[in-house]
């Protein structure tokens, strides 16, 4: 696993929508938003709605129409449809039970009248829907409750359900729903802080059960529970001394809580009164109290990278194909695969060796007897060689069988394993080293039975290993085509030193530039990209955009911002996009927007302010903008001028005195439509040195004819025809600067008017004259303005035409 920690970003660039910290809130998940409502910040009650988007990384505060709810803090809420459900909870000075219900997609807020026997006024109660129903139970006031409520959202109806047994009276609590069951775990008990599990299946039974569960957890409340896969993740909370701060998992299936692999990346701080979602592969983190102060901070958790190599051996095991052993006893036979036994039980792969001198060089099947054992014990067995075991799996009847096979072949970890069942004692249960033995068969050339050749690069594999790690090969090998009988195949398009870390990744379950402190190549990263995108493996390329998301900066973020856009990875294209607005005050941001390609300015554009996205206009869509970045940029390669394209300039805002809006911005006399332009044309001249324009001196045009407030128009010489354009406000944009005319023939700077040329005292004058014949283009709205080299070193700027 992995936690992020993603910048906090309001609505577009503002950070005024940014939620406060707080604790006693709730969290729920809306389509691709998470809604926050509620909580304490330390001084006050809140009854504040914010949403965060989850695709880009935005916060916003959700505008509601009606009279707003009371402040309160540790209420409850759970959402079915678009309707956002919270009851109780306690406002500073009294306890609530009114019931609210605000309508997402409409906006609003509505207070239904409810009927039946509703609950009590508490907090510290926990609440989830089962399709239409809302279920309520436990809660403080006083003193804990019991009480499990049921409330009919078509009907408004409460009910309260009469359980038989024993009752878990608790507050601070979670409930967790588990296929149509409650799994209700921790909280306090008006005694002491809890760690039991009490399940009931609501809509059948009517007696909660408190089953036996092993590796029992901390006791805590205040904590956060949610489900994914078959397990239930469980986050911090208060033991009634210290704030924790570990994640702890239970497997529902065996009801076995442990210790998930360790998270790397940013591991919150140890809270309570938080709250935490699920929503896709993303675990989401938001506020708490942290023993000293609450706190506004989001994190992530990537369950993409828990590790899926017992899952997927599992697969193998018992789908897969190519077994070249088979192990029997008196009562059966299990085949495996040799690779398997020699990097798992490679005492009993040396005894199979010497009992088949033959089988491993002729590719023959080869047989072992593992004496008089029952069937099922051979079975769990070659289960512990391909996926390991729990103590759960092992029952007593079987554990001394497997036991003796354990001491046979020094096997430690199956040997603990079995003593804890038969002894309830024994020595501490060694780790799993199934991905360190799986990982020493990638060295086993020799066992092989497929080869993949990247360019120059030649990779000995086991078809059982790539087919249970990877989508592409399965389906490859399975097929039951022509290609499935091959044993080679060639991948010229990937990069071998990418393709190093695949094969890493399948055998070891193990991405190392995600752990290691050596950043990932970008070009390294890219290729990673392409090829798990070809390959199939969603797990790894979610990795791999993790990886990358953390070297994000100011070098590499509109490169990565393109490299999502190509591959389609909406998360890293998310830190992209928040990072790059984060980055809009300086000033090398504008160089690097004018080398975006049109997908990524595209995606760019959607996330700008509201107010900016302007419709596209015939005078304002595909108009190009030169835009000179700030005098006082210490970088003088960053003070270059820059293109900047169509709706993208508008929504930036520029000061119009950094700008020249052209519509023509080539080096030769030529005609261009500007839909045919490039969208990151720069203005080069002939010998392609970069053109150097500064505020002062300047040089200022005057175009008769044109009167403030009117229209003025030219012939287009192309369609016989005249083309309108934008009038001046006033005189003061276009005024005349009357210089000494010079009556050289060759002129530097010469205006082309639609009409034709004009050199001279003319309707458009000509202004300034040398004897350089280097020539250069300027479009602007109406006409064209052609000047050399000279002129430019002399450092001037038109003026904006609007």
């Amino acid at each position: 696993m992995a936690w992020l920690n993603p910048p906090a970003m309001g609505c577009r660039f503002s950070f005024l929508h940014l939620p406060c910290a707080r604790c006693g809130h709730t969290m729920n998940v809306f389509q691709d938003f998470l809604i926050i409502f509620g909580g304490f910040d330390g001084k006050r009650w809140l009854s504040d709605l914010h949403k965060f988007d989850t695709q880009t990384l935005m916060w916003s505060q959700q505008s509601m129409q009606g009279d707003p709810p009371q402040p309160r803090q540790y209420h409850a809420a759970s959402i079915i449809g678009s309707n956002l459900y919270i009851y109780g909870g306690f406002n500073g000075s009294y306890w609530l039970s009114d019931l609210i219900v605000a309508d997402l997609h409409e906006g609003s807020w509505n207070y239904p009248i409810v009927y039946g026997n509703p609950p009590c006024a508490k907090e510290g109660l926990a609440m989830v829907s089962v399709e239409t129903y809302l279920f309520i139970h436990g809660g403080w006031n006083g003193i804990t409750n019991s009480d499990l409520h049921r409330f009919d959202t078509l009907k408004n109806e409460w009910t309260l359900i009469q359980i038989e047994g024993k009752k878990p009276s608790l507050c601070g609590h979670s409930i967790t729903l588990v296929n149509d069951k409650l799994f209700v775990f921790g909280g306090y008990d008006g005694t002491k802080w809890a760690n039991n599990l009490y399940i009931l299946d609501p809509l059948k039974d009517k007696t909660w059960t408190e089953p036996n569960v092993f590796g029992v957890p901390m006791a805590r409340g205040y904590h956060s529970a949610v489900l994914y896969n078959k397990y239930i993740l469980v986050f911090a909370g208060f033991n009634g001394s210290d704030v924790l701060n570990d994640i702890v998992a239970l497997d529902i299936e065996t009801l076995t809580w442990f210790l998930p692999d360790t998270c790397s990346g940013h591991f919150p701080q140890a809270r309570n009164a938080h709250s935490m979602v699920l929503h896709g592969s993303q675990l989401y983190l938001f506020g708490g109290y942290n023993g000293s102060r609450d706190t506004n901070e989001l994190y992530i958790l990537e369950t993409s990278a828990f590790s899926s190599l017992h899952e997927d051996l599992k697969l193998a095991y018992m789908n897969s194909s190519w077994h070249d052993v088979v192990l029997y006893s008196s009562s059966g036979s299990v085949p495996i695969h040799s690779i398997i036994l020699k990097s798992r039980a490679p005492l009993l792969f040396s005894k199979l060796i010497n009992n088949n001198q033959n089988c491993t060089q002729n590719r023959i099947t080869a047989t072992f007897n593992m004496g008089n054992i029952n069937y099922e014990t051979l079975q769990l067995f070659c289960e512990y060689l391909y996926c390991d075991l729990n103590r759960e799996r092992i029952h007593s009847y079987l554990a001394e069988e497997l036991f003796s096979i354990a001491r046979e072949f020094e096997l430690q970890r199956l040997k603990s394993l079995c003593a804890k069942v038969l002894l309830r004692y024994g020595d501490i249960i060694r780790e799993s080293s199934l991905a360190a033995d799986i990982m020493k068969c990638k060295d086993e050339v020799f066992l092989s039975d497929f080869t993949i050749y990247v360019k120059d690069s030649v990779y000995k594999v086991h078809k059982v290993i790539i087919s249970a790690r990877c989508t592409f090969f399965r389906m490859l090998l399975n097929s039951g085509m022509k290609d499935a009988n091959k044993s080679s195949i060639h991948f010229n398009d990937f990069n071998p030193k990418a393709f190093d870390i695949i094969i890493e990744w399948m055998y070891s379950d193990k991405f190392l530039p995600l752990f290691s402190e050596n950043s990932l190549d970008l070009q390294i990263g890219k290729e990673l990209l392409s090829a798990t995108n070809f390959l199939q493996l969603e797990s790894l390329m979610r990795i791999t955009e993790i990886t990358l998301w953390k070297m994000i900066d100011d070098k590499n973020a509109f490169k990565l911002l393109e490299i999502s856009c190509f591959f389609s990875t909406s998360q890293l294209k998310s830190y992209c996009i928040s990072y790059i607005l984060r980055q809009f005050d300086k000033s090398y941001i504008l160089r690097e927007l004018s080398l975006l390609n049109s997908n990524a300015q595209d995606e760019l554009v959607k996330f700008l302010p509201k107010h900016a996205r302007r419709h596209d206009s015939s005078w304002m869509s595909n108009d190009l903008h030169l835009v000179k970045l700030e005098k006082n940029d210490e970088d003088n390669e960053k003070n270059k001028p820059v293109m900047i394209y169509g709706r993208l300039f508008e929504s930036l805002r520029i000061k119009k005195k950094n700008v020249i809006k052209a519509l023509n911005p080539l080096g030769n006399k030529e005609s261009y439509n500007t839909s045919s332009l490039p969208l990151n044309l720069a203005l080069k001249p002939f010998y392609r040195t970069p053109i150097s324009l500064k505020l002062k001196p300047k040089i200022e045009l005057n175009v008769r004819g044109i009167k403030a407030g009117g229209i003025f128009s030219m012939p287009d010489p192309n369609k016989n025809q005249k083309q309108y354009h934008r009038k001046p406000r006033s005189y003061k944009s276009l005024t005349q600067a009357i210089k000494t005319e010079r009556n050289e023939e060759k002129h530097d700077f010469y205006i082309k008017g639609f009409g034709g040329n004009r050199r001279g005292k003319s309707r458009m004058s000509s202004l300034v004259s040398s004897t350089t014949q280097s020539r250069y283009v300027l479009g602007s709205a109406g006409f064209q303005i052609y000047c050399s080299s000279d002129i430019l070193s002399k450092q001037f700027m038109l003026p904006v035409i609007k």
